[in-house]
């Protein structure tokens, strides 16, 4: 068995080696029970901290301790430029200082920049750490935040179809902030105009609204990010113009291809 104790002396738990077998994992474990992300968390062993790798023999008493962010007078710069660059070793390792995923003096932070750039491996490292994905901006400035700021929103209407995935994935899982556990079609109807919901509303002959918009023919795997999106956001094989529209396809047919020919019905 693996037990782990709070400095306060208290058994935090007792666990199986079955699914844990170095400081990594046991931290990921450890995470729902103590509510706090892995980087700000420190495993120690005989007074002595365990790297992540560090492979777990049983029975092994471990010590958890629970690190405070930071203090940086860059106010989360270097973060941010982390994942505006897509370096994810970089990331990572500003996390394990462990920086604050939501810092920031500027309007833009690192879930909002990394969500627009379709970063969805440094997206998923922000999720992980806790980053509030619904509005990462300083905390004075939440309140203020616009709904196309949201990231699934701003993802959404680029095409980073497995950026779309990881958020809406996360908000399922009840690990990012309020704006997450929001139904898909919520998130749906800011991507659209009102009158082009209802092509995913069933209030209209989507097939027949779709087929005005569009005239001329282009390969339709230009649009297999969208048509992978609306999949996701709906769970079914509907296409919105307006989501077409916001990243420039207008006009663009919908021709059967290998990529989305399972996505698309006439």
């Amino acid at each position: 068995m693996i037990t782990v104790w709070k400095l306060s002396g208290c058994q935090l738990a007792s666990l199986s080696s079955d699914d844990i077998n170095n400081v990594r994992s046991l931290k990921e474990h450890l995470g729902d029970l103590c509510g706090k992300p892995r980087f700000r968390q420190r495993i120690l062993h005989n007074g002595e901290i365990l790297d992540d790798m560090h492979e777990l023999v049983p029975p092994i008493d471990v010590l958890l301790v629970i690190l405070d962010y930071t203090p940086s007078r860059d106010q989360g710069l270097y973060l941010l430029r982390a994942c505006l660059v897509g370096d994810e070793s970089d990331v990572e390792r500003l996390l394990q200082r462990p920086e604050d995923p939501n810092a920031g003096w500027i309007r833009v932070g690192p879930m909002r920049a990394a969500a627009v750039l379709g970063k969805w491996d440094i997206v998923h490292l922000l999720i992980e750490a806790r980053a509030d994905a619904s509005c990462d901006l300083h905390p004075e400035f939440n309140s203020h935040t616009e709904a196309w700021q949201d990231p699934v929103i701003l993802a959404g209407g680029r095409g980073q179809v497995e950026t779309v995935r990881q958020l809406l994935q996360a908000g399922e899982g009840d690990q990012v902030s309020r704006s997450l556990k929001g139904s898909r079609l919520k998130k749906l109807r800011r991507l659209m105009h009102p009158k082009d919901y209802a092509l995913v509303s069933g209030d209209v002959d989507w097939h027949s609204r779709l087929r005005s918009h569009v005239k001329s023919a282009k390969a339709c795997c230009l649009l297999s990010g969208c048509l992978l999106i609306l999949s996701i956001l709906t769970g079914n094989r509907l296409v919105c113009f307006a989501l077409l529209s916001s990243i420039g396809l207008v006009g663009v047919s919908l021709l059967k291809c290998q990529m989305c020919s399972k996505k698309m019905q006439y």
